[in-house]
């Protein structure tokens, strides 16, 4: 019932179970990279919940805090893309409507 470790012990056998600062920091960063792409594609003519299924799908359906870095980095990189897209899109309508 009770683990007979030290509690000193637990503590130096659990120093790799939580995540670094540092990644916790670029984790931040890419969320906040994600936040804009976000506001920019809605902005754009998406709809809010549309940009949430993208991202719940890249991330396994764990949502934002629950993706790893790299899960994060691919979603950035997609909404990234897609923002690309859309743009591109709307200065073809914007060109195709002056001729």
């Amino acid at each position: 019932m009770f683990n007979n470790k030290p509690f000193f012990l637990k503590l130096v056998n659990n120093q790799n179970k939580y995540p670094a600062e540092s990644d916790c920091v670029e984790k931040r960063e890419v969320i906040e990279q994600i936040k804009h792409y976000k506001n920019c594609l809605v902005e754009m003519g998406y709809v809010a919940s549309e940009v949430d299924y993208i991202i719940s799908e890249l991330s396994g359906r764990k949502g934002l805090f629950g993706a790893s870095l790299a899960e994060l980095e691919k979603i950035s990189s997609a909404l990234k893309d897609q923002l690309k897209i859309a743009v591109e899109c709307v200065n073809f309508v914007k060109e195709s409507s002056k001729m």
